[in-house]
């Protein structure tokens, strides 16, 4: 008798091993100053989460207790950062970024 068992997996998830990625979408802007945000593990478990400033494209953030079960709770869960840049910005918008930049 054999049993096959078939895990449907989000689409933002990827398991390697014993590790659990998942995509996390984050604005440029919330990137740049960091942000406190509300977010859904691949368990449906809601958890905040500090981003730090800076953070940068497919940078891995990692969250202790969200990951893999184990005997002794739960792995580490690693978010990687997909950074989102806004679309349609109107021209005073763009104005206000570019002066931002220019500083920089």
């Amino acid at each position: 008798l054999y049993i096959k068992i078939l895990i449907e997996v989000p689409v933002d998830v990827e398991i390697h091993e014993n590790a659990i990625y998942q995509r996390l979408s984050l604005s440029v802007f919330d990137a740049v100053t960091g942000s406190d945000l509300l977010v859904t593990s691949p368990y449906g478990e809601l958890f905040e989460l500090a981003v730090p400033s800076g953070v940068q494209q497919g940078n891995k953030l990692r969250v202790k207790g969200k990951g893999k079960p184990l005997n002794t709770g739960r792995d580490y869960l690693y978010l990687v950062v997909d950074l989102v840049v806004p679309k349609n910005l109107s021209s005073e918008q763009i104005e206000i970024i570019r002066g931002v930049s220019a500083s920089l």
